[in-house]
C-alpha cells in the first residue's frame, strides 16, 4: 500500500507544454482531443498529449505502443515515469498526465529531453469548451475565450464573418497555450450536449 501511494505521488499533474516558443519546435499542428498536438523538429516529429489525469495519459501510451508495435519499443530507463523506445528514432514516454511521442531519424532522446524540459506546472485552470452564442438574426457565433486555436466539425460557416454559422457545428474544440483541449458537441439547435 505504501509503495502504491508513493508511486502515485511521484506522478504529478502538469499544466502542459507550451505550444509555441519551445526551442527547435515548429508552430503547433493541432490534431484532436484523442491524439493531442504535434510539432515538427529537425528530422522528425514530437507529438504531445495532455490529459486531465494520469490514467488517460497511460491509456494514450498503450494506444501509441500498439500503433508502434513494428518498432518493438522496449523499456527505456531514467527518462520519465514511463518510457519506451530506442532513444534514437522512437521514444514514447509519459510523465504524470503528459504523454509524448518522439519519432525522428536520430536524436529522439534529445527531443524528448527538450519536451520534458518545457513542462510547466503553472497553476492554470483547464480550458473551457467553446460555446455557441445565438443571435436574434438566427445565426450562431462560436467563442472560446483564452483559446489559441479553435476547431469545429460540421455546420455552415458564414463567409467573412469569423466563426459565425448559419447552421451550428456538430462539435468544437478549444486549445489553450499549454496544449490542453476541451471539446463540446452540439445538437441541431446549437445547444451543448451532455459530456460523457
Amino acid at each position: 500500500m505504501m509503495l502504491f501511494l508513493s508511486a502515485a505521488l511521484a506522478e504529478g499533474i502538469h499544466t502542459g507544454i507550451p505550444t509555441e516558443g519551445v526551442e527547435g519546435f515548429s508552430l503547433p499542428l493541432y490534431q484532436s482531443t484523442a491524439t493531442g498536438w504535434s510539432a515538427q523538429v529537425e528530422d522528425g516529429l514530437v507529438r504531445v498529449f495532455v490529459a486531465q489525469d494520469v490514467e488517460t495519459a497511460q491509456a494514450w501510451v498503450v494506444t501509441m505502443q500498439e500503433k508502434l508495435a513494428r518498432f518493438d519499443p522496449q523499456p527505456y530507463p531514467d527518462l520519465a515515469d514511463e518510457a519506451l523506445g530506442d532513444g534514437e528514432s522512437i521514444l514514447l514516454l509519459r510523465d504524470g498526465n503528459l504523454a509524448i511521442l518522439v519519432h525522428t531519424k536520430a536524436n529522439a532522446r534529445q527531443w524528448a529531453e527538450v519536451a520534458l524540459g518545457a513542462i510547466s506546472d503553472e497553476p492554470v485552470p483547464w480550458p473551457s469548451p467553446p460555446v455557441l452564442l445565438p443571435s436574434e438574426l438566427g445565426w450562431w457565433r462560436l467563442e472560446a475565450p483564452g483559446a489559441v486555436h479553435i476547431a469545429y466539425v460540421g455546420g455552415s460557416r458564414m463567409a467573412q464573418s469569423g466563426l459565425s454559422f448559419s447552421e451550428p457545428p456538430r462539435a468544437a474544440v478549444a486549445w489553450d497555450s499549454w496544449g490542453r483541449a476541451a471539446r463540446v458537441e452540439f445538437d441541431a439547435d446549437g445547444m451543448p450536449l451532455p459530456s460523457e
